[in-house]
């Protein structure tokens, strides 16, 4: 949790983001598991928030067990869940913010070609104290 804005305490806390993944609204977050090719481990979860319909974009958030860090795994599931937002859901825009301490997400991100384009200061509280983030961004038809 140390390089997100997750605020969990149990899986209760989680209740709220079940009901907005269940939602059919379009404008509603989706999250997909990440589980591995070789014996179906689940190592992590990606998907969008702050999905625009109106605009034609979304925000792409992901999280991986530490187990599988420095593996390539991210930046193929982040490829492959842009790939199919710009594709099959017709975004115009992804983007995604990342805690300034947050390098290897950053990483992953100019790998998976999307350009930084800002700081955003106290952007989000994180577990009380105000966090600051850079926003990156990739447009459709740009790689």
């Amino acid at each position: 949790m140390e390089h997100t804005s997750w605020n969990l305490q149990c899986a209760d806390d989680l209740q709220a983001n079940f009901d907005d993944y269940a939602s059919a609204q379009p404008s509603s977050s989706i999250r997909l598991a990440v589980v591995l090719r070789d014996g179906g481990r689940l190592v992590g979860t990606v998907g969008f928030n702050a999905i625009s319909p109106q605009h034609r974009t979304a925000e792409i958030a992901y999280d991986l067990a530490p187990a599988v860090w420095g593996q390539g795994v991210a930046t193929s599931v982040v490829n492959a869940v842009v790939d199919w937002g710009f594709q099959r859901l017709g975004f115009l825009r992804i983007q995604a913010t990342v805690l300034e301490s947050n390098g290897r997400s950053m990483r992953v991100l100019e790998r998976c070609v999307f350009e930084r384009e800002g700081y955003l200061r106290c952007y989000r509280q994180i577990r009380g104290r105000s966090g600051n983030f850079w926003l990156y961004a990739r447009i459709a038809g740009v790689r």
